[in-house]
């Protein structure tokens, strides 16, 4: 029986969020394609990612009321609208989108995740000291955040009312949108169980405010095993968030062999069918049976802007170049997945995850365990078999994580 559905806007925000509750041992499956019968669900968690970070405003309103709406009728369901902690994205539109589509008057809002360094004060949302405008966030190529007030943000995309409150007030409207400061772990913890107390059917925030949801479900928790993971670590990249790139330098550094895709290459969608991908290939195969861990990038020099620069000569949209390497690096997944024994696969990137997906046809996965701050053990079902995969958003992670995780994995399999 659902007893509380998270929607998300990408993939690999559904699983870092619905990973907190799967953690604890509640039933928690995500999805990209809501069934028709919601009642065929035998989970208590259901994640739906409507993949709407980069549609318009009125697309992504629309994905989100149609996912919601679905559950108006079932007030014992609570609701849960997952928002990047960068604040990128479609904000307002799909926040007023949960609330109609549910038929709420309020909706609580906490954007903050103190434990990586993304918090909010006086209504402002800061990272690392920053506010979000200023940030890595604010000069993101696709999805650049605007504003720094989170009451703009919103009501750039919204015409509902929106409050900010202190940690001194945690009360909710009795209509619109309240948004909560929050600086630490401590003011978290107080806000989710002070809305919880007050009954507040709909909420929202990133991950960070996802860790405490399982507070708010009457479902009895349990310990979940980890599986062992194979060696080596294979990581295929398509996020071009400094956080990611500082991690890809750190690990081509410091042992594991490094391909960057150059911009002719990624922008080819049929490129491993060429003679050089083919090669390109075998030589990816050749080191995973030595155990030799890889990565591979779409990056440029970070932001992809020479990618841009062949891609417009090519008569290509910014969406479309988006699009042409996300196709490009899950063509490479699929490849490596075919294979006997790929390792361990990673995946980095919301765009990239939803493509590999779609390109094995895997619309649900249930996350297994986190084994580091944003990385996503995730398990799924294809052809009989229960196949295992490790996800990451971009902005996730410290410099050494992929060194760390080969580590991790190595030691797992040593046993």
């Amino acid at each position: 029986m659902i007893r509380l559905v998270i929607i998300a806007d990408d993939f690999t925000g559904a699983l870092d969020t619905g990973v907190k509750l799967s953690e604890s041992g509640i039933r928690t499956l995500v999805t990209t394609k809501l069934a028709e019968d919601v009642s065929s669900y035998d989970t208590d968690v259901l994640v739906v990612d409507t993949e709407s970070r980069h549609l318009s405003p009125e697309e992504a309103y629309e994905a989100v009321f149609s996912v919601v709406k679905v559950f108006a009728d079932q007030p014992d369901v609570l609701v849960f609208k997952k928002t990047d902690s960068g604040l990128r994205g479609n904000i307002g539109a799909e926040l007023t989108a949960a609330m109609r589509g549910l038929g709420e008057d309020k909706l609580a809002f906490v954007p903050g995740y103190p434990a990586i360094g993304r918090i909010t004060r006086g209504g402002v949302h800061y990272i690392d000291g920053k506010p979000v405008a200023e940030s890595v966030f604010g000069i993101d190529l696709l999805n650049p955040v605007r504003f720094s007030r989170v009451d703009e943000i919103i009501t750039d995309q919204s015409d509902e009312v929106v409050v900010s409150r202190s940690i001194k007030d945690l009360s909710a409207s009795n209509w619109g949108i309240s948004v909560y400061d929050a600086e630490t772990e401590d003011d978290m913890h107080k806000i989710i169980l002070s809305l919880k107390k007050q009954g507040i059917r709909l909420m929202a925030g990133c991950a960070g405010a996802g860790a405490y949801l399982p507070e708010i479900l009457t479902v009895p928790e349990a310990e979940r095993p980890v599986p062992q993971l194979e060696e080596p670590l294979f990581a295929v990249c398509g996020s071009i968030n400094p956080v990611t790139v500082g991690q890809v330098d750190w690990a081509r550094t410091h042992g594991f062999n490094h391909f960057r895709l150059r911009p002719k290459q990624k922008l080819d969608v049929t490129f491993w069918e060429t003679p050089e991908g083919l090669q390109m290939l075998e030589t990816f195969k050749s080191l995973i049976r030595e155990k030799k861990p890889v990565v591979v990038d779409a990056m440029d020099n970070g932001e992809n802007q020479e990618t841009v620069r062949v891609g417009k000569a090519m008569g290509l949209t910014v969406d479309e170049i988006r699009r042409r390497i996300s196709r490009t690096l899950a063509a490479l997944f699929a490849e490596l997945f075919a294979a006997d024994n790929a390792g361990t696969l990673m995946i980095i990137g919301g765009d990239t995850l939803q493509e590999c997906m779609t390109k094995i046809g895997i619309h649900e996965m249930e996350p297994v365990s986190e084994m580091s701050q944003g990385v996503v053990l995730a398990r799924f079902s294809r052809g009989g078999k229960e196949k295992y995969i490790l996800t990451k958003s971009g902005g996730f992670g410290e410099e050494s994580l992929l060194t760390d995780l080969a580590e991790q994995i190595k030691k797992v399999e040593g046993k």
